[in-house]
């Protein structure tokens, strides 16, 4: 199984990704996205 997460490099998601791969011999794909839209 592939797991697919984003927002995986801030501190939650590092975390999250990293107790996942301790866990679990899944395959973890991170999705970075660093878009951010403005506010007006």
């Amino acid at each position: 199984m592939n797991t697919l997460v984003t927002g995986a490099t801030g501190y939650i998601g590092t975390n999250f990704v990293l107790g996942w791969l301790a866990q679990s011999d899944e395959t973890v794909t991170r999705m970075l996205t660093e878009t951010f839209e403005k506010q007006s």
